[in-house]
Order: C-alpha cells, then sequence, then structure tokens
C-alpha cells in the first residue's frame, strides 16, 4: 500500500455565504473518509487535502461536497466530480538463480541463490519465495519491499543429492501482491554433483609367503580418482571359491584412498 494525497479544490460561486458543510470521499461508490469545510464567502475558495492508502489498480475517486446537505444551495446538481486514478502494479520476476559452489559432491551444503527483480512500473511489498527441490517445497524466504528496477538475492541452503535435481523458485509465492503479469513468477534450473570414481588401486597381502592353514591379512586399497566426494560405499573381497566377504568403505574426497 502507497499513501497518495488528493487535493480538492472547493469555490462558492454563489452570491451568498455557504455555511460550514463537509466533504465525503468515496472509493468505487464505497464511502472512505470524509473531510470538514469551513464557511466559504461569495467568490471564496478553500483547499482541503485527503491523504488515502492505495493498492495497486485503477480506482473510482470521488468527492462530494455539502455531502449532508447542509447548506441550501442554488445549484445542488454540481457538488460532486470524480477521478479515475491508477496506482502502477509491480512484476516480480525470477531473475538469475545461482548456487555455490559451483561444484559440488553429495552430501556437500550448497547455497542457492535467487535474484528476484521488480521489473514493472509499481513497488512490490514485501512477500515470500519459494525453493523446490524435485517438486518438494525445500524452504520459503522473506523477500523484502522492491522499488520498480530494483532486485534482491534470496538465499537457501540444500544438502546436495545424487544425479540430476531440479530447482524450482517461486516468487510471490503466498500470491499477495496484485502484478500486472501473475504468469512469470518461476524459474527452474538443474542441479548435478560432481560424480565420484573409485577404483581399487592397490592390492596386498602378509605375509608374502603363505602355507596351507596360515592367516593372511588382504589389503585393499580404493581410490576416489573423480572429481567429487564419494559417499559411502561396499567393496566385495573374495579368495577362489571362498565365500565373498563384504568391507564399508567410508566416503572418499576426490583424489583420496582409503586401506
Amino acid at each position: 500500500r502507497q499513501e497518495v494525497l488528493f487535493t480538492l479544490h472547493i469555490a462558492n460561486i454563489g452570491t451568498a455565504p455557504s455555511g460550514p458543510n463537509r466533504t465525503n470521499f468515496l472509493v468505487e461508490g464505497k464511502s472512505s473518509g470524509y473531510q470538514d469545510v469551513p464557511s466559504l464567502a461569495p467568490g471564496g475558495t478553500t483547499e482541503i487535502i485527503y491523504p488515502w492508502y492505495a493498492e495497486p489498480g485503477q480506482f473510482l475517486m470521488t468527492a462530494r461536497v455539502d455531502a449532508d446537505n447542509q447548506v441550501q444551495e442554488s445549484n445542488e446538481n454540481n457538488n460532486e466530480m470524480s477521478v479515475t486514478f491508477n496506482m502502477p502494479l509491480p512484476d516480480v520476476i525470477v531473475q538469475h538463480i545461482y548456487q555455490n559452489p559451483v561444484d559440488y559432491s553429495t552430501g556437500d551444503t550448497v547455497s542457492l541463490i535467487a535474484e528476484i527483480k521488480n521489473q514493472g512500473v509499481g513497488t512490490a511489498d514485501k512477500s515470500q519465495v519459494a525453493f523446490y527441490i524435485n517438486d518438494t517445497l525445500l524452504t520459503t524466504k522473506v523477500c523484502p519491499a522492491l522499488a520498480p528496477g530494483a532486485a534482491a538475492n534470496i538465499t537457501a541452503t540444500w544438502v546436495a543429492q545424487d544425479g540430476s535435481n531440479t530447482l524450482k523458485v517461486i516468487a510471490d509465492y503466498y500470491h499477495v501482491l496484485t502484478e500486472s503479469n501473475e504468469n512469470n513468477n518461476e524459474a527452474t534450473c538443474q542441479l548435478g554433483t560432481v560424480p565420484p570414481d573409485l577404483t581399487v588401486s592397490k592390492l596386498s597381502w602378509t605375509p608374502t609367503t603363505i602355507g596351507a592353514g596360515d592367516t593372511v591379512n588382504i589389503n585393499v586399497t580404493v581410490t576416489n580418482q573423480g572429481a567429487g566426494r564419494a559417499g559411502p560405499s561396499r567393496a566385495i573381497c573374495q579368495i577362489g571359491l571362498a565365500s565373498p566377504q563384504l568391507f564399508n568403505i567410508p566416503p572418499i574426497d576426490a583424489g583420496k584412498s582409503y586401506t
């Protein structure tokens, strides 16, 4: 809402003084308020200022002098004037979506940054911005009021998931704004983690010389030669026809190994 000041010039064009009276103001035919008008000598004028808090859109403002018929006049049919008032509308859009860091691995905390811009000609009041991951609501964040042409960066955080994920950002999520275009509040982009690449880089055993019945320790080194961090995994070790053994492998950062 924005305060608008209406200035009304009132003149007594009759030949006799007018007594005090009241001027009513109506918006779309409904009473909005009033101002008291003092007595006026013949040919006298006065000015009154009426403040009104306007919502965006188009409105018909009517001023009606001597609304209660307190003054006996030579012409009772010229006490009203109307004007159509246009309150400029905002238009908020998701102009850009950024992510920080640009490259990340599964489990990393990523900042999702949406640049919300008001490309309309009216001021946009405070609103909410929603962040969705794969059509599931992640969070909502407050967007401050935006003057025409202004923009704000709104940030949410996300713990990166495997594979490709779709991020959708919705401006004015709760539809509190009246906009010149209500169909351009969304934007989407794809989010993808940097994949790892696990390989068995070394296999050794002790003792190196073994005989039947000896206890042998098998050492397996797993290396992540990819660019992204590998999450927890498992390795299988099998010797001959013996039953395979499973080993839990903890997360391995890019370029690191685990034995």
